[in-house]
């Protein structure tokens, strides 16, 4: 009996020798649906790939632990699991991308879980031309995060959202700030360009909206699947300027 327990107390510890041996570099998801880091930072999920955009490119850090290493969709070359944003090192938020699904999540450090990521509560706001209405959806440049004009002290952001508020056009339509809202899907006709509103504690993420000018001559912003009418003035604060913008036409 006494060499019984020696025998099984050598294999409990070869085990754990093995055991430990293996690398614990992964992240690895809980069964709450969090992401756990290596150093036991916890994040929780913030949204989808589209409700928000981010900044810089994402660069990959780690697999999932006990989840397949390549996204099983298209070619099935793309790492599966988490990235870093504009090198962020502080990572107050992965960029996921799940094996089995071709949209991309974004997580945010549990301790800023509880913060308003809603468009209302966006400390900075700042208008961009862009060439078309997917530039500012894929591939936006992290030298935007440089620029210092728009909205961004309390006052003129209180007063901007009461007055979008206050001019929301209420229609039973869905409205998608990749879409024209008086035209068709894929007509780009009357597009502006972008309205990123920022946060305090994540600096490379924005809540996007996008401009439209009607044949009304009047411009209006989606956002946050909502249509509002704008006025010249709060763009020109914004940052806009009607004399370098080129409408894009349904040719394009």
């Amino acid at each position: 009996m006494k060499i019984l327990i020696i025998f099984l107390l050598s294999i409990v510890f070869l085990l754990s020798i093995i055991f430990l041996s293996f690398p614990n570099n992964e992240y690895k998801q809980l069964e709450n649906g969090n992401i756990l880091s290596p150093d036991n930072i916890e994040y929780t999920f913030l949204g989808n790939e589209g409700k928000y955009i981010i900044f810089g490119e994402p660069a990959f850090i780690s697999h999932i632990k006990w989840q397949p290493k390549k996204l099983q969709h298209l070619n099935g070359n793309t790492d599966a699991g988490v990235y870093s944003l504009n090198h962020d090192p502080n990572l107050a938020i992965l960029y996921r991308i799940k094996y089995n699904s071709e949209w991309a999540q974004l997580y945010v450090k549990k301790e800023l879980s509880e913060n308003n990521y809603s468009f209302e509560n966006c400390i900075k706001f700042k208008f961009f031309d862009m060439e078309n209405v997917f530039a500012g959806y894929y591939w936006p440049d992290s030298d935007f995060l440089e620029t210092d004009f728009g909205i961004n002290n309390d006052i003129d952001i209180h007063n901007f959202i009461d007055e979008l508020k206050n001019n929301e056009i209420f229609t039973d339509d869905k409205y998608y700030f990749l879409k024209n809202p008086f035209g068709e899907l894929w007509d780009f006709n009357g597009f502006i360009g972008y309205i990123y509103g920022f946060f305090q504690d994540i600096p490379n993420l924005a809540f996007p909206g996008t401009i439209w000018k009607n044949n009304d001559g009047l411009y209006y912003l989606v956002m946050d699947n909502r249509l509002f009418a704008i006025s010249i003035d709060w763009l020109n604060k914004l940052g806009y300027n009607d004399t370098d913008v080129i409408l894009i036409n349904n040719n394009k």
